[in-house]
């Protein structure tokens, strides 16, 4: 399953997305920063990450969703999964 490729998401959205299908549950804005651009602090700011969100949220099936984490960040998960 290539959820990236047929979501036709630009590169830095993708590489969010991937991040988020990566983690074991919730992750910071700054964690999903510095793991979608490899270390690097430059290239995604962190009120850019919630610019992807709504990009990755308008994108996905509707089995899945974004659930904000508020005041921490965000957590990929199975639409109607409990909450943490």
């Amino acid at each position: 399953l290539d959820l990236q490729q047929r979501l036709s998401l630009q590169p830095a959205t993708a590489r969010i997305l991937q991040v988020l299908m990566h983690a074991k549950g919730p992750l910071s804005r700054e964690t999903i920063q510095r793991r979608a651009d490899g270390g690097r602090l430059t290239e995604t700011s962190l009120e850019a990450i919630d610019v992807h969100m709504v990009r990755i949220r308008k994108a996905l099936p509707k089995d899945l969703e974004i659930r904000t984490h508020r005041g921490f960040g965000y957590e990929l998960v199975r639409r109607g999964a409990d909450a943490a």
